[in-house]
């Protein structure tokens, strides 16, 4: 058999590498708006209410956090979090000398231990440091709190009212975080799956998860005993193109052909790339007739349509090898058997199908 060139393109699997391991500055990014956006919030509350020296306060923040997404952006990320942990630190205390600790300023504080342990996650000593300074920074307020008098204090109930709502806030940012950077990493943990058990190129079952489920399906066969036939499919003359045309024509002769191979499937049949310009398609259900007319429907299929590529009219064709799984024959012998029908296919003038019965092999 003629061997395809493999396209070393591991840009999928990296991008959604990438995608997970940047979660947390997704997250990040996102919180960062959500804090502008209830930060100019408190402006518009303590302006109505005549606090101008809690309304002024947040004009800063605001620009502190626009500043440090764009440093995200720039992927300048230790500075954004730098910054992001001066605004929340100087806030929450700016805010408790203001109206007291009652005021629930610090309930902000609370939002770092999971971003502390999600950030830093490879380097544990540095998360507990950042995590013992930011409960020395709590301590530290709560003691001062409690022996000054706040210098703009409100009245019990807008007091009441404004505990209440950074509670509130507080508990919404924690759950948006908390969902936002799940949803990523879970998107991402799915791509991920699917790339590991797909081939990069044709997008069809890479060898190894086909060769699994070829299994499962064999032994289903033999505790059931239910047919189940495989088909070796490979594409004619497959170097020529590669040597003719192109490296680039070849991997879309492989493509076109996996889709064309694909869209012939029927509902529970699966198909996979075996390796090189071959291909394994699983029938369960079908005994070796059935299996022998699939593969003949899978070679009129591709001999019947014309390939445009790169400028090129081309007429592709396969050769099918095809058996069926015989009593307690492994997986590994079926196929072998499957290989030599397809090898007797290619001598005898290829773009057929040859079935082979487990008699006829074993000759």
């Amino acid at each position: 058999m003629e061997t395809a060139t493999y396209q070393k393109t591991p840009k999928a699997v990296t991008a959604a590498k990438a995608r997970k391991g940047h979660a947390f500055w997704s997250t990040l990014k996102k919180s960062l708006q959500v804090a502008a956006c209830v930060d100019a919030l408190f402006f518009v509350i303590f302006w109505a209410v005549g606090s101008p020296g809690l309304a002024l306060i947040n004009i800063p923040s605001i620009l502190i956090y626009w500043t440090a997404w764009k440093l995200l952006d720039q992927r300048r990320n230790r500075l954004a979090i730098v910054l992001a942990w001066l605004e929340v630190l100087s806030h929450a205390a700016y805010g408790t000398y203001m109206v007291g600790w009652d005021g629930g300023f610090l309930y902000y504080l609370l939002i770092f231990v999971p971003l502390i342990f999600v950030s830093m996650r490879l380097r544990k000593g540095v998360a507990l440091l950042a995590l013992a300074s930011l409960w020395s920074f709590y301590v530290a307020l709560d003691l001062f709190s409690h022996h000054m008098l706040p210098a703009e204090p409100l009245s019990p109930l807008a007091l009441s009212l404004l505990r209440l709502f950074n509670l509130s806030v507080v508990i919404a940012m924690l759950a948006f975080l908390s969902f936002s950077y799940v949803h990523v990493v879970s998107c991402a943990e799915r791509e991920l799956h699917k790339l590991a058990n797909t081939d990069v190129l044709t997008g069809l079952l890479n060898r190894r998860h086909i060769a699994g489920i070829a299994e499962s399906a064999a032994q289903r066969h033999i505790a059931q005993s239910s047919p189940l036939s495989l088909l070796l499919i490979d594409i004619d003359h497959f170097k020529s193109y590669n040597d003719r045309y192109g490296h680039q024509v070849g991997d879309e002769v492989l493509i076109q052909v996996a889709a064309t191979l694909r869209a012939a499937l029927r509902e529970g049949d699966l198909i996979g790339r075996w390796g090189g310009e071959e291909f394994l398609v699983v029938l369960p259900g079908s005994d070796a007739v059935r299996g022998e007319a699939i593969g003949e429907e899978f070679r009129r299929r591709v001999s019947e349509k014309r390939f445009h590529i790169e400028g090129h009219d081309l007429g592709v064709t396969v050769t099918v090898g095809a058996c069926e799984l015989q009593g307690t024959e492994t997986l590994f012998e079926a196929i072998q058997r499957a290989d030599k029908g397809l090898y007797q296919g290619k001598a005898s003038g290829r773009n057929r199908v040859i079935l082979t019965e487990l008699r006829a092999a074993m000759a």
